[in-house]
């Protein structure tokens, strides 16, 4: 598989093609210590576009998303924490951007969880993304 791995955090910016999971996962452990955002894009294996997981993290809080291309359009699914009490109706800022409340979360373990089944198969169960 072909990946793309991008990162915006402090003093480690830039994109890198083809990165090992040590990468992928260095830069999910200086994100965790910071606030950023990290994406791993998947170039080839879905004939309608690029797929992409992103997490966007302010300190204390991180919102994962799933970006599917499908035939017909673009579907974004974000990740809810098991047990989450968020609302699901009301809208909270995570690094600038309006975020479900449901959707914002906070053990980091299921990020590094998620970013590894995406690098190892492309795919990622949406059993808690929505």
């Amino acid at each position: 598989m072909k990946f793309c791995l991008s990162s915006d955090v402090s003093k480690h910016n830039g994109s890198w093609q083809q990165p090992t999971w040590q990468q992928v996962f260095e830069k999910l452990t200086i994100l965790k210590k910071s606030h950023g955002c990290v994406g791993l894009d998947l170039l080839e294996g879905n004939p309608y576009g690029i797929d992409t997981l992103q997490v966007r993290y302010d300190g204390t809080r991180y919102v994962l998303s799933h970006l599917l291309n499908t035939e017909d359009d673009e579907e974004v699914y974000d990740f809810i924490e098991p047990n989450s009490c968020g609302d699901p109706h009301k809208l909270t800022d995570v690094l600038g951007d309006l975020w479900s409340e449901a959707s914002v979360c906070t053990d980091f373990s299921y990020v590094f969880k998620y970013f590894k089944e995406f690098w190892e198969t492309g795919k990622v169960s949406l059993e808690h993304f929505s």
